[in-house]
């Protein structure tokens, strides 16, 4: 009975040792960085230092309408990222990474960020009340590729996530991420509270480690 179970635990390492290290990355929880910010008209940029990848978040606002110059207001609250649009204001919020300020433009600076492990991204939406439009923008090796998805309104207080698989994009280098731009586009009046931004890989390791296991307690129930 022991050789069998010897033998079971090192077929299960032999497994575990076969399968490349895999790890979700936090792109951003919003736990530092903080940021409070208000415009009524224009745009407005901004930058916070922090625990997020590149060690900097870059914040474009810009407000597109506004019936009766009341704010748009960008704040992070306890972990979270809000866009708030007052009553007959509408414009869109963008987030990078990556990025620094160059006389008031977002500019270029690399962060190499290697994410061959993951395979997706999640963007966790706790609460929105009128729909979304999110665009992620990635650039590698000089190439910039955007993919758009939406979101129904009608869901607050109703979490949510948004999933880019990798595989949608079509001239990423997923090992050499350059930068990383996150276009939130609220329609008149629309509300978001975000709750992090990450790169998720797939549960094979999980799945093998359970697959491993039961094959050493099947060997052990018949030795």
């Amino acid at each position: 009975m022991r050789k069998a179970l010897l033998v079971s635990s090192a077929l299960s390492l032999s497994i575990l040792a076969a399968v490349p290290a895999s790890a979700l990355v936090v792109i951003d929880d919003f736990s530092s960085g903080a940021v409070a910010q208000s415009i009524t008209s224009g745009s407005l940029l901004d930058f916070q230092n922090g625990s997020m990848s590149g060690g900097d978040r870059g914040l474009k606002m810009e407000v597109t309408s506004n019936a009766f110059s009341l704010s748009y207001q960008v704040n992070t609250v306890t972990g979270t990222f809000n866009i708030s649009s007052q009553a007959g204001v509408d414009g869109y919020t963008q987030i990078g990474y990556g990025y620094f300020n160059n006389s008031g433009a977002f500019a270029f600076q690399d962060m190499n960020l290697n994410l061959s492990a993951e395979n997706r991204f999640e963007i966790d939406v706790l609460s929105h009340d009128q729909p979304v439009s999110v665009t992620m923008s990635l650039r590698s090796a000089g190439v910039t590729e955007m993919l758009t998805k939406n979101l129904p309104g009608n869901m607050v207080n109703t979490p949510t996530t948004l999933t880019y698989n990798f595989s949608e994009w079509s001239t990423i280098n997923f090992a050499d991420v350059d930068q990383i731009l996150v276009e939130f586009n609220t329609q008149v009046s629309g509300d978001l509270t975000l709750d992090s931004i990450e790169a998720v890989p797939e549960p094979t390791t999980m799945t093998l480690l359970a697959g491993a296991l039961a094959l050493a307690a099947r060997r052990k129930k018949n030795s």
